[in-house]
């Protein structure tokens, strides 16, 4: 995978997610792009083969091993 497909699939991300991206722990970061890194691979390293349906497994994923219970705990440690 060359780095311009990486680069054309974080654009893709940025774009479908928006806003919901500010604020990730550093955990769902990296899980949500390691999810990623795996649908790239999936699609033969070509981003635009991704689809809003890969995008959105990717971010449930995500959310079902980082949910609220981990941004709970991630905002007290933050406040303390």
């Amino acid at each position: 995978m060359g780095n311009e497909q990486k680069h054309l699939l974080a654009q893709r991300v940025q774009e479908y997610f928006g806003d919901r991206l500010i604020g990730l722990s550093k955990p769902q970061a990296s899980s949500l792009n390691h999810a990623l890194d795996r649908i790239l691979e999936h699609n033969n390293g070509q981003a635009l083969a991704v689809t809003d349906a890969e995008l959105d497994g990717a971010w449930e994923i995500m959310e079902e091993v980082y949910g609220d219970f981990w941004n709970e705990l991630h905002q007290r440690s933050k406040e303390s």
